[in-house]
């Protein structure tokens, strides 16, 4: 479950043009929702931020420069694929720091680690492209570097018999939003299931896995007229509301980032579904 409240960054990883390359590519590819879903992420990052500069929030984007001069990520690639993609654009006022690689894994050559420490991150979000390579590449360094947790102590060491000393350690949150990602088919393999077992492979040991629901709101901060969540005994469960709003905040549950809303006056009615698919196991991290 994420809080808001604690130190937590967005990282946005290859949302390149790129990657609308008709053929390079392949002709298949996985969620079709992806664009939707990362922008309307990327917005509610930064509606939270807005409405609540207090919010220890940061947004951050990893753009892939490619060292082969065939490939449309190549820096001199006529057709500028290494360009953001329009939904997926850096804050024009430079708040949202750029990091560039030239490898799958966003922490190589980048000062993306030392960044979220200096910010004293404790939950790490990671959407973007591709689900197999670059994404899964940095997700799991993140959890095998630890980019979240915390060592008052300092970290254990591996003695030369293979025993390791034992040290506190505060574990943070590393989170993917996999309806926030995409990939193509490859090896004989549609994309929807290289997809599905990139994801699977990375659930639990690697990192929460949570899914976008996104809030269907305007300017005004209407409450979403949908929201998806777990009752106690595991089921998901849809509530339907109709209110009036007077201010708003973000925040994310598990399975979910959505308003919080404050109300002058509301009227509710609730339309509850029961879903026989069990929630999710989350490991410890």
């Amino acid at each position: 479950m994420l809080n808001l409240s604690l130190p937590t960054a967005l990282v946005l990883i290859d949302n390149q043009a790129a990657f609308t390359h008709p053929t390079y590519w392949g002709t298949s590819r996985s969620n079709p929702s992806y664009e939707t879903n990362l922008a309307s992420l990327l917005h509610a990052f930064r509606t939270a931020r807005k409405t609540n500069p207090a919010l220890p929030l940061e947004i951050i984007h990893v753009f892939h420069s490619s060292t082969s001069p065939t490939s449309p990520l190549h820096p001199a690639d006529p057709s500028k694929g290494a360009h953001p993609l329009d939904f997926a654009q850096p804050a024009p006022d430079n708040s949202e720091p750029v990091f560039w690689k030239n490898v799958n894994s966003s922490f190589i050559g980048t000062g993306l680690e030392g960044y979220l420490q200096t910010k004293k991150i404790r939950q790490v979000v990671f959407a973007g492209l591709t689900t197999d390579h670059c994404v899964s590449t940095t997700v799991r360094m993140a959890a095998n570097l630890g980019v979240a947790d915390v060592y008052p102590e300092g970290r254990p060491e591996i003695l030369a018999d293979g025993t390791q000393t034992v040290k506190q350690v505060e574990k943070g949150v590393v989170v993917l939003v996999s309806d926030a990602t995409a990939t193509w088919a490859k090896g004989g393999f549609d994309a929807e299931t290289v997809h599905k077992v990139s994801v699977e492979s990375l659930r639990g040991e690697f990192a929460e896995v949570m899914i976008y629901i996104p809030p269907q709101y305007p300017d005004n901060f209407e409450s979403p007229p949908l929201i998806k969540k777990k009752d106690s005994s595991g089921h998901e469960r849809w509530e339907e509301i109709d209110s009036t709003v007077s201010e708003a905040s973000v925040k994310a549950d598990r399975g979910d980032v959505q308003f919080e809303v404050k109300q002058q006056e509301s009227k509710s009615k609730k339309k509850v579904r029961q879903d026989l698919e069990p929630e999710p196991t989350v490991h410890d991290m």
